[in-house]
């Protein structure tokens, strides 16, 4: 993998949008733009800058072999179960007001007719 393709899935993968890698890294956004675009090369320094902010080494940012996202499965997973399981709550709570509505409903339909 590039280092453009993976600086941009990096970039994904942490909810970033352009604006907030240039600002984490003090750069223009359309400097940053041309970095992951290809436009821009490089240097060693600004490497380092990127490798830190997504918590790898320089080796790995640049090494197309290795794939940054297969050691955050497990992160991932746990993320996604939080997601799934705030997901379940909400649709628990909306049955409950749908019960709570029916037998509200159910009640004055009673009380109507008596």
């Amino acid at each position: 993998m590039r280092i453009q393709a993976k600086l941009k899935l990096l970039r994904h993968d942490r909810g970033y949008n352009q604006e907030d890698v240039a600002r984490l890294t003090g750069i223009s956004i359309p400097a940053y733009s041309k970095i992951e675009t290809g436009i821009t090369d490089l240097n060693y320094s600004r490497i380092e800058q990127l490798a830190a902010l997504y918590e790898l080494t320089p080796v790995q940012l640049l090494d197309p072999e290795y794939d940054p996202l297969q050691k955050n499965d497990a992160l991932l997973l746990k993320i996604l179960q939080e997601q799934l399981a705030k997901k379940e709550q909400q649709v628990s709570e909306m049955q409950n007001k749908m019960i709570a509505l029916f037998e509200q409903l159910n009640a004055n339909v009673i009380k109507k007719t008596a």
